[in-house]
């Protein structure tokens, strides 16, 4: 395997330090029909798991370093709540708009910190 040590990147007219490419990028990508239980687009996820009504799991390829990393998402029923992510996984909820828990046909998830 080669190492490129790069500190910037450019297209020929942008140029972006890569820590801002390392640091910033999304760690894990999750789009799935908790509804149907299927899932769309993923990257660094091996699988999601449905615990109950609108609670589920993501589970990583690549563990995070830490639990403290930063999980955001989106879904088209109400709100979205990450309940006490490990490195293993993140652990979505989503609720309806009357702040009830509710399976979701769209979903989204991203996580960001470092990789272990």
């Amino acid at each position: 395997m080669s190492t490129i040590i790069a500190s910037n990147i450019s297209d020929g007219t942008d140029t972006v330090g890569m820590e801002y490419v390392t640091n910033g990028a999304a760690k894990s990508l999750a789009q799935y029909n908790q509804s149907a239980n299927t899932v769309g687009e993923s990257f660094n996820v091996t699988s999601i798991t449905d615990q109950a009504t609108g609670d589920f799991e993501v589970n990583y390829t690549n563990n995070m370093a830490t639990a403290t990393h930063i999980t955001s998402g989106e879904t088209n029923i109400g709100d979205y709540f990450n309940d006490a992510p490990e490195t293993t996984k993140a652990k979505p909820r989503t609720f309806s708009q009357n702040n009830v828990t509710a399976d979701s046909a769209s979903n989204g998830c991203l996580s960001y910190g470092d990789l272990a």
